[in-house]
Order: structure tokens, then sequence, then C-alpha cells
């Protein structure tokens, strides 16, 4: 399985602690678990497990202002989601990793 070579598109920005540059061409975005059950107060995470998730929500700002100029700039935005079963026997003996104790 193969494809033409794209013309590389590099993109430098700074960092806080550098300044590092990227192809575009070969680059996407990765959003994991920005869902209701990691990040909102009547989320699983809060409501069973009792971790406080309000800085979950901090990058929901950001991301909802960069991701429409990444998309437009044809660079692919993935959203990566866990669902738990209605019976959670998919969540394991062990949720409290996710705790605050």
């Amino acid at each position: 399985l193969t494809r033409p070579a794209l013309t590389p598109l590099p993109v430098t920005f700074r960092t806080q602690t550098k300044v590092v540059t990227i192809d575009a061409r070969k680059t996407a975005v990765v959003v994991v678990d920005m869902q209701n059950d990691f990040c909102h107060a009547d989320g699983w995470l809060a409501q069973e497990v009792g971790v406080d998730v309000r800085g979950a929500r901090d990058p929901v700002e950001p991301l909802n202002a960069c991701l429409p100029e990444l998309r437009a700039g044809g660079i692919p935005v993935i959203w990566v989601n866990w669902g738990n079963r209605r019976d959670l026997l998919n969540v394991g003996a062990g949720p409290g990793h996710a705790s605050n104790g």
C-alpha cells in the first residue's frame, strides 16, 4: 500500500521550553479522553471514583480555539474515547488508579 509522496509543509512554533518544527503533512492531533466521563462533574470518574475533575476541563477552550484552524489547514484531528459497559466489566478490579488517593 503506497501513495505519492507529499510535498513537506514545515511549521515552526515556540513552546515553553524550545522551538519545534513539524511537517504538517505528516502530522495529526490526537485528543484523548476529552469526554464527559472524565471531564464533567456528573461523569463517571467524579461520581463513581471520586476524582476532582475540575482541571480536566482546562484544555477545552484552547482546543475549541485551535482545532478549526488545524482542520482548515488539512491536519487530521483524531478523537480517542473510552466507553464503559453498563455492567462495568471492562473496567476491571482497580479503577482506583485514577482516584485522588
